[in-house]
């Protein structure tokens, strides 16, 4: 990471090192009863769905309640032993989880419950599958037109 800084000539700003880990979040889960449901994968994360019991406020006669969180979980499976990748991996999960904690007074960004090494906990955004929302065609331009390319040099 530091090198990183040292190459680019970047300035960090001054909270880049103020995460704070809320790992009691993540492993007060009872997963026993909470069981996680598979939802989806990325490049490198596993998303699951937990059902999370919420108990009910003080001096309320409510019941219980559960909410749905996303449980994003780093994979494991592209990595085959390679230490440099899981530091930067454990990097990426520490920016994500800083930036979300920043910025989640925004309506715009998922609320963030915790975080811990390569796990953090959000909240559950039902809107979808973004790629379907921001590209919901192949992205190509559908013509009867034979279109002619004037070349200007090898490159293009």
């Amino acid at each position: 990471d530091d090198q990183l800084y040292l190459e680019r000539h970047c300035h960090r700003v001054s909270w880049y090192r103020q995460v704070r880990p809320t790992c009691n979040n993540l492993h007060e889960m009872n997963i026993a009863v909470d069981v996680p449901r598979f939802l989806n994968y990325g490049a490198d994360n596993n998303v699951f769905v937990v059902e999370h019991g919420v108990p009910p406020e003080k001096n309320s006669n409510a019941t219980s309640t559960t909410e749905s969180i996303a449980w994003k979980q780093t994979r494991f499976d592209h990595w085959n032993g390679n230490a440099t990748h899981f530091f930067q991996t454990y990097e990426d999960v520490r920016v994500d989880a800083m930036v979300h904690e920043r910025l989640t007074s925004s309506e715009h960004i998922v609320d963030v419950y915790g975080h811990c090494g390569l796990a953090v906990l959000t909240e559950y955004f039902v809107g979808g599958d973004l790629v379907s929302v921001a590209a919901p065609t192949d992205g190509l331009k559908e013509s009867d037109e034979e279109v002619v390319i004037d070349s200007k040099n090898n490159l293009t």
